[in-house]
């Protein structure tokens, strides 16, 4: 079995290491917002690049799902934990031999480099080979890593750096220090004078005697005095030092890239797993959803705003939840009703589902099934940009244009409130033109409007509603979306009295 990457099955060629420019659905949506929060304190792995690029096969998408799904069980999960944090502590340990500017100190600092790393990858051998490893990906590495740590290579640099230990712990001196000169001698064999005062005042040792032992800071700087000495010891035990220097000179390159890689690749999913995990803890389910080829029913159950769902769980609330299905030649949602009842928050559901779906991972709901896509594209209300030279229905209309021209049948579009600055006789017509070229291409679509006869207006959509709390005097918003017609009910009073705008409440203060 031939193992290529973490990230990507053997055959498709890994994206870019560097992060393309953010697409603005990725913003309209609060992607960017959910990224930025996952990668917090992980720069060092550079994982936005992977976040940002879908892979281009559905079979690398099911590749990703069984490694998460695999991550996602205590055993491996500590494993990988303990991995991460001792190949960060040997490159904070390369780092500091980097920085070295003395004579040999650079070189011993590296050997110690190299040998906790071959420590670190045996151990990690070791200990997957106790488990019963299920998915393609760790499978593969397993048997990858397997063959690497059973490499004459590997075993021969483990076996040299040991060998040196063994000869630098051999090294004998004597330091005589004059006042201001300090001598290194060789060593003469002398009588251990700090075990003779130990055997005599042992008569005086109790079990309750207080130590005064004073401990020292241990640095791996040194001075310059300190410098000078080691310079001497190498005289003395030239083979020894050269021996250090060569095999410095001679394994710059000892981590192995594959390895490197997984290091970093591990990262993509142990950071989105701690992500979700935090928002699951808090009563709000994920599911990994089956990805569906070709245009077939889609739908995910119980799903919600991931960004808004993170937001939540320092306040200890919970999102609420909602579903979407689409069946047969379903292919737009028209979704309308009263403003601030949770509409764009359900918009951006769809796009997240999607989009983090098609990364391979874990998204918000209880079961979901959602299309392999190629796109996803976002028409959300802008200010109006006086440096563009255009109006706002001409700026709207350039955008909409752009969108038709890249979507395809597997290209989700989402649609928030457009056409908002003409009159309804006109928005009502632009939009009837739009409807007809997406039914043509046979988008996916989401559409959040205003215009309630849109969905009556073709055979391909469904229409649904934010609701309010029937019982509630001021038409409280519950932000459920459900699948209805649209009642023609905006519940606009109720919120201008809530804001102290109602007619009644502007007379009164105009008095005032």
């Amino acid at each position: 079995m031939y193992f290529k990457s973490l990230l990507y099955r053997s055959g498709e060629t890994p994206a870019s290491k560097t992060s393309p420019l953010m697409p603005q659905f990725m913003i309209d949506l609060n992607i960017d917002q959910i990224i930025s929060e996952v990668i917090r304190g992980k720069e060092e792995y550079e994982l936005r690049p992977i976040f940002s690029n879908w892979p281009l096969n559905r079979d690398t998408i099911t590749y990703r799902q069984q490694i998460m799904q695999e991550i996602d069980t205590p055993e491996l999960y500590e494993i990988l934990l303990d991995f991460s944090a001792a190949m960060r502590d040997m490159r904070m340990m390369l780092k500091n031999a980097i920085k070295c500017r003395y004579e040999f100190q650079k070189e011993r600092l590296f050997m110690d480099s190299v040998y906790a790393y071959c420590t670190i990858v045996q151990t990690l051998y070791e200990k997957l080979g106790t488990l019963k490893l299920q998915s393609e990906g760790f499978s593969a590495f397993f048997q990858y890593l397997s063959k690497y740590v059973g490499s004459s290579e590997f075993i021969a640099g483990r076996e040299m750096i040991e060998e040196l230990f063994s000869e630098i712990g051999k090294i004998r001196y004597d330091l005589m220090v004059e006042g201001l000169l300090v001598r290194v001698l060789p060593y003469r064999s002398q009588d251990d004078y700090d075990k003779e005062t130990r055997t005599l005042f042992s008569r005086f040792l109790s079990g309750n005697n207080k130590n005064y032992l004073e401990k020292f800071p241990v640095s791996v700087h040194m001075n310059d005095v300190e410098a000078q000495i080691l310079k001497g010891v190498a005289t003395l035990y030239p083979a020894v030092f050269d021996k250090i220097v060569l095999f410095y000179l001679n394994n710059q390159d000892f981590q192995d890239e594959i390895i490197q890689d997984f290091d970093r690749d591990v990262h993509f999913y142990l950071s989105y797993l701690e992500y979700f995990k935090k928002i699951e803890v808090n009563g709000s389910p994920f599911c990994y959803p089956e990805i569906t080829p070709v245009q077939a029913d889609i739908f995910a159950f119980d799903t919600f705003d991931t960004a808004l769902a993170s937001h939540l769980v320092a306040l200890e609330k919970k999102p609420v939840l909602n579903n979407f299905s689409l069946s047969g030649k379903e292919r737009i949602i028209f979704v309308s009703g009263p403003n601030q009842g949770g509409k764009t928050t359900f918009a951006r559901t769809f796009g997240q589902v999607h989009y983090f779906g098609n990364l391979g991972l874990p998204v918000a709901g209880s079961n979901a099934k959602i299309l392999h896509c190629d796109n996803i594209l976002t028409h959300f209300e802008k200010s109006e940009d006086i440096q563009l030279q255009q109006s706002k229905l001409e700026n709207d209309l350039n955008r909409i244009h752009a969108i038709i021209q890249r979507a395809s049948t597997r290209s989700i579009i989402i649609l928030n409130e457009i056409f908002s600055s003409t009159t309804l006789l006109d928005s009502k017509f632009l939009s009837s033109k739009i409807i007809e070229q997406v039914e043509k291409i046979g988008s996916y679509c989401v559409w959040v409007t205003f215009i309630e006869e849109l969905s009556a207006a073709t055979k391909t959509s469904i229409s649904m509603s934010a609701t309010v709390n029937p019982e509630s005097p001021d038409a409280e918003r519950t932000f459920k979306i459900i699948k209805k017609d649209p009642d023609g009910k905006a519940y606009a009073r109720s919120l201008a009295e809530r804001y102290g705008l109602s007619f009644n409440q502007l007379l009164k203060r105009i008095a005032s």
